[in-house]
């Protein structure tokens, strides 16, 4: 099972795997040379900007040398999504559209096993893929973290756990899509725009109320220029601002009209604006989360994407109409297999011809059949079930036979019946008799 979910998905994954290894090496070599421009490491200036001179000059360097590399960064927060669909789209829709399905899900592995196989494997290749590729962004970043925190929408969303979240998020929207529209480009389609439509929201809305902000006030200082009021009040560089203006001596916040009223009548006056909003008992506000929010954030909007991937992901295959069509095929099957290692004595598939010369012949094994399940209390019943079995087996002969050129699946170079049952020839050898 494990050869057969390579061999049908190998190419994505080798694709995947070469770029996102060209990434990785290219944001090596450009983190190496990014890194070499702090003597001390990015941690030491964290925060120094506009404190430590060296620091300053080290931050400089950076935004002139790779300033450009950091704004073309930005958009690598879809290359998780990229890696989620591009895997998550034919694991479904792959099997509906080469009609490989009707092989795969009646077979003597259960349905649900094969699916839970191949939801597994896949799965945990975008896990390690995106992992990977996260990792080393992170450490690329590190410098620029140190200068605009990693609360910024750019670090947020490209670092620690929820790029592997917007993966498995994508995943399983390609996984349900491609369950549904039974393409998988179309399902591909779907889940970029589905990821696009989610992120916006979440990023604006829902992320600022993980948790209660915190406000810190101030009054307004003394002195600066003429024309320029206070400063944001953040207690540090890497804290997550989420408002700030200014407020009267009650505590009451002024609309950005009441501001600019009081910075015409300072203008009017010819006074100072800061010693005009001062004198007044005017004060600074900041809503804001601190820093050290930075991982639970993570895992809250980490855990919101994973549940809606899980979600996602049962309710396509659960509603797939293909496995509850053919439900009771895999039964049979199962059951049909079964009993044929039990009662007789030697190693046999159900896609596999009986060569005269390994065992007796099939008259003689079904009469063996037939009086073994007789002596059990089971005669109808077995033949029931052989002879519904017997008939899945020439239709899936003849479903092989016609699948020449699907990549994944054995190739039938012949199927005939003959003494009651039927025999597919899976090799270039020469066709040995039925029986």
């Amino acid at each position: 099972m494990t050869w057969l979910i390579w061999r049908q998905h190998r190419t994505e994954v080798c694709v995947l795997g070469l770029l996102v290894g060209m990434f990785g090496i290219a944001l090596l070599v450009l983190g190496t040379q990014a890194h070499d421009l702090f003597p001390g490491g990015p941690a030491r200036c964290a925060g120094e900007a506009g404190i430590n001179e060296a620091c300053a000059a080290s931050f400089r360097r950076l935004d002139e040398e790779y300033g450009y590399v950091e704004n073309l960064l930005a958009a690598f927060y879809l290359v998780p999504v990229v890696i989620g669909a591009f895997l998550g789209a034919p694991l479904l829709a792959r099997e509906l559209e080469d009609g490989t399905w009707q092989l795969a899900w009646t077979q003597a592995v259960p349905r649900m096993r094969w699916l839970a196989a191949k939801l597994a494997a896949l799965a945990g290749v975008t896990v390690t893929l995106t992992g990977m590729f996260t990792a080393v962004l992170t450490w690329f970043r590190q410098p620029f973290d140190a200068w605009e925190g990693r609360f910024q929408y750019d670090a947020f969303d490209l670092e620690g756990l929820v790029p592997v979240a917007y993966a498995l998020f994508a995943f399983g929207v390609a996984t349900a899509a491609g369950a549904i529209l039974r393409r998988s480009l179309p399902a591909f389609g779907v889940a970029f725009g589905a990821f696009l439509a989610a992120r916006m929201p979440v990023a604006l809305l829902a992320r600022p109320a993980y948790a209660t902000p915190l406000t810190t006030m101030e009054p307004v200082p003394v002195g600066g220029s003429k024309d320029q009021a206070g400063h944001r009040p953040v207690p540090s560089f890497a804290d997550w601002m989420i408002e700030h203006g200014y407020a009267d001596a009650t505590g009451r916040r002024l609309s950005w009209t009441e501001y600019y009223e009081l910075e015409g009548a300072a203008n009017r006056a010819g006074t100072n604006l800061n010693q005009f909003l001062h004198a007044r008992g005017i004060q600074q506000f900041g809503v804001y989360h601190p820093a050290d929010r930075f991982w639970t954030f993570q895992l809250i909007e980490a855990a919101l994407f994973v549940a809606v991937a899980a979600v996602l992901i049962l309710t396509g295959c659960t509603n797939l109409a293909a496995i509850r069509d053919f439900a009771s095929a895999s039964a049979e099957s199962a059951q049909y297999t079964k009993l044929v290692r039990d009662y007789v004595e030697t190693p046999t598939r159900i896609v596999r011809y009986v060569p005269a010369d390994q065992q007796a012949s099939w008259e003689a094994i079904a009469a063996q059949l037939m009086l073994a399940l007789h002596r059990s209390g089971r005669s109808a019943e077995a033949l029931a079930v052989f002879r519904r079995t017997r008939d899945r087996f020439v239709a899936e002969g003849r479903t092989l036979a016609s699948l020449q050129n699907a990549p994944g699946i054995v190739r039938v170079f012949d199927f005939l019946e003959a003494n009651g049952t039927g025999c597919t020839n899976e090799s270039s050898r020469t066709i040995r008799p039925c029986g």
